[in-house]
C-alpha cells in the first residue's frame, strides 16, 4: 500500500487500493469459465500437464500422507498465459501399491469429462492421462 513515510493509513484505504490491484495478482476465473468464453466464439487454447505429488493432508486429529493426482491448465486467452490448477483424485501413501489404480481411474475419468467439455466448446488442447 502506498502512503506517505509516517502516515497512519486505514483498513479502508488499504482495502480499496487492494481491489484495485487484485487482478494483477489473482486470476479470478476457471475452466469453466473459459469453456463458456469459448462457445461464445473466443478463441482458447489449453496445454495440460498431469503430475502426482505426495503431501500431507491435515484433519481435526491427525494427519495423512497421501498422493494426489493434479493437472496443470496453462490456458492463452487473450495473448496471456492464465494457469488452473485442479486436483483430481487422491490416495493415501501408505496405501499405494493397493488404490493408486482406483486413484488413477477416477483422475482419468475425471480428466476425459474435462476434455468433452473443452470439444464441445471448441477449445484447443492437448489429451493427456494419468498413467
Amino acid at each position: 500500500m502506498e502512503v506517505p513515510d509516517g502516515q497512519p493509513f486505514s483498513l479502508e484505504d488499504m482495502l480499496a487500493q487492494f481491489e484495485k490491484k487484485r487482478d494483477d495478482f489473482v486470476n479470478t476465473l476457471i475452466l469453466e469459465d473459459y469453456t463458456h468464453i469459448a462457445k461464445d466464439g473466443d478463441e482458447i487454447a489449453i496445454q495440460v500437464s498431469v503430475e502426482k505429488f505426495p503431501a500431507v493432508e491435515n484433519f481435526a486429529n491427525h494427519r495423512e500422507k497421501r498422493l494426489f493426482f493434479a493437472a496443470n491448465f496453462n490456458v492463452d486467452y487473450l495473448g496471456e498465459t492464465h494457469i488452473c490448477h485442479r486436483c483430481f483424485s487422491c490416495c493415501i501413501a501408505d496405501r499405494e501399491r493397493e488404490d493408486a489404480q482406483t486413484a488413477t481411474e477416477l483422475a482419468n475419468r475425471r480428466l476425459a469429462a474435462i476434455y468433452t467439455s473443452f470439444d464441445q466448446a471448441g477449445i484447443g488442447y492437448n489429451r493427456t492421462f494419468f498413467e
